[in-house]
């Protein structure tokens, strides 16, 4: 079960004061949650940063078993917060069971590194709501991320990353909802050797550099002549495998030219962690095991070239499946298969060896005691940020009976500090505005500030503006439609962002991506010429249009005529 939570509108309760010289002392995110725990990332397990947009795992066990009883049934109140106990990040709730008292969930935090190793776990709100995920708790880069944590029955791999590239059970498969076992980090698929694969064909890219990685426990060791394989592209021809053969039971690189070989210490039967990362720059390929570089025992190329030679991600994809997806079914994985990753780019050696750790050992986070609200001298009921015409108007509203003092806006710049941008506004009544002239196009976050009868100040609010834009989101039309050798995608977008644009058929399979990649706010036009990911001229027939970014989807029909 899946949850997000990433909110942009702040609602605060004060509980502690402090002095102006520590302003970062965390205030309480929200009155409704009545309950926190600070949570601390080992500076030794984690060391190597800073690490940017890094999503990190939270186990919660029998320490952590006054969090259950406290929680909705599941954790649909689970939200994390910077060091300053106000500014959300983005959640992922893979599990929650309050009966047997353990949670796995992940979040992103925007930075990791030694002064910036606090965070705040809130819960205990029977109100909150769960949004939609969304896959913002894992960086934009992550092409999929598969927890394994779905039903094997169901045939379905959900990819909690940002761009939905979920897999599914391979022609004639067989899984069955009891092929699943406990993993690394938590429920893992088991892969029978026989008729077990996963089918990743959605998977693509442009670029040619990669970090692929799982954990992986190998049991045909000793079965005479089949291969484990963890990960295969047929359009560049190569493949990685968990284990090369049953007489060289190491893990391989395998392309046109050769392959690469690497010893890792031990080989058995028990879970580790595969990680490849493969620089389409440096035309490198890098083996990681249990987080530690392993040198290559054997370098085999019959031509003098490299083995991987920036080859792209794309066509035929098998995921823990033979080289050519679909159309055999020979050197299946027996074994277990948990947390598989596809990632756009070469992880350095220090995040590889941090997220090995995050994964591996409990020792990765020290969890604090269960923080509770105090006093309450200021009630800050609503705080937002909105564009009105040019200028952003900031409004705040407090709650009857709030304490005499002053308030202060801040808005942050481009090197994440907060500036001040109002004089003190005294406390007279509930309602307040600021209209803020110079708040860039962009958009920005706000803060606001309190400080007390006896010039005591504390943070108490934060707020995001989204960028400003003319333009409401909208997929307009295509031109012409029906049509017949090419039509024109027309569509708005109200915020710069990712995009994406698909075509499926009825029976809901992805036929042409006409359009991925950044896109600034504004009106757009993409042209198709009605041709299938392969460059194939798809049949006449009637398909559904959909358009993917930051602000949500929009979908139509269309025709293809002939």
């Amino acid at each position: 079960m899946k949850f997000g939570r990433f909110l942009v509108l702040c609602l605060l309760v004060l509980t502690t004061v402090s002095s102006r010289a520590s302003l970062a002392a965390p205030g309480w995110y929200d009155p409704a949650w009545g309950y926190r725990m600070k949570i601390t990332a080992s500076s030794t397990l984690a060391q190597g940063g800073p690490f940017r947009d890094y999503s990190m795992l939270v186990r919660l066990g029998a320490g952590q078993g006054f969090v259950f009883p406290h929680s909705q049934a599941h954790g649909e109140d689970l939200l994390i917060t910077k060091d300053d106990g106000v500014t959300p990040l983005p959640v992922e709730v893979v599990t929650f069971d309050a009966g047997q008292g353990r949670a796995e969930l992940w979040f992103k935090a925007d930075t990791l590194a030694s002064s910036r190793r606090d965070f705040y776990l809130y819960y205990g709100n029977p109100l909150a709501s769960p949004l939609p995920y969304d896959g913002a708790a894992w960086s934009d880069n992550y092409l999929s991320v598969y927890h394994l944590d779905d039903d094997p029955g169901s045939g379905l791999v959900f990819d909690s990353g940002p761009h939905h590239h979920n897999a599914y059970a391979g022609l004639d498969a067989q899984f069955t909802s009891s092929d699943t076992i406990g993993g690394a980090v938590g429920q893992a698929w088991l892969f029978n050797g026989t008729t077990h694969w996963i089918d990743g064909d959605g998977l693509a890219s442009s670029d040619s550099s990669y970090t692929i990685s799982a954990w992986f426990a190998c049991w045909n060791q000793f079965r005479y002549g089949d291969a484990d394989f963890a990960f295969s592209a047929q359009t560049g021809f190569w493949h990685l495998s968990a284990k090369r053969n049953s007489t060289q039971r190491v893990p391989d690189a395998v392309g046109n030219n050769g392959y690469f070989s690497w010893t890792p210490n031990p080989i058995d039967t028990l879970l580790h962690q595969y990680t490849w990362c493969m620089d389409g720059v440096a035309d490198t390929i890098r083996f990681y095991y249990d987080g530690v570089e392993q040198a290559p025992l054997i370098h085999y190329s019959s031509n003098g070239k490299r083995v991987y030679t920036g080859l792209q991600i794309g066509g035929q994809v098998g995921i823990s499946s033979p080289l050519y997806g679909n159309t055999n079914h020979f050197d299946l994985m027996e074994g277990i298969v948990d947390e598989f990753r596809v990632r756009v780019g070469a992880l350095p050696s220090a995040r590889v060896a941090s997220e090995y750790r995050n994964q591996k050992s409990d020792l990765f986070w020290t969890y604090g005691g269960e923080e509770t609200q105090s006093s309450v001298p200021v009630q800050l009921l609503a705080f937002e940020a909105s564009w009105v015409n040019e200028a952003a108007n900031l409004a705040w509203h407090l709650g009857e009976g709030s304490e005499v003092g002053s308030f202060r806006l801040y808005r942050e710049n481009d090197m994440n500090n907060h500036l001040p941008i109002s004089p003190p506004i005294p406390v007279l009544g509930t309602e307040y505005q600021f209209r803020d002239v110079d708040a860039p196009w962009g958009g920005t976050t706000y803060r606001l500030e309190w400080t007390d009868r006896t010039g005591v100040s504390s943070w108490i609010g934060m707020a995001r503006l989204g960028a400003h834009s003319p333009f409401p989101f909208a997929l307009r039309a295509t031109r012409p439609n029906p049509f017949g050798s090419a039509t024109t995608i027309s569509f708005d977008l109200d915020l710069p962002g990712h995009t994406t644009v698909r075509v499926f058929d009825l029976s809901g399979r992805e036929r042409a991506r006409p359009w991925t990649g950044w896109l600034d706010a504004g009106r757009h036009e993409i042209p198709w010429n009605g041709t299938d990911s392969a460059l194939r001229l798809l049949p006449s027939g009637v398909y559904i249009l959909r358009l993917e970014t930051p602000s949500g989807t929009r979908a139509r029909k269309i025709t293809k005529a002939f």
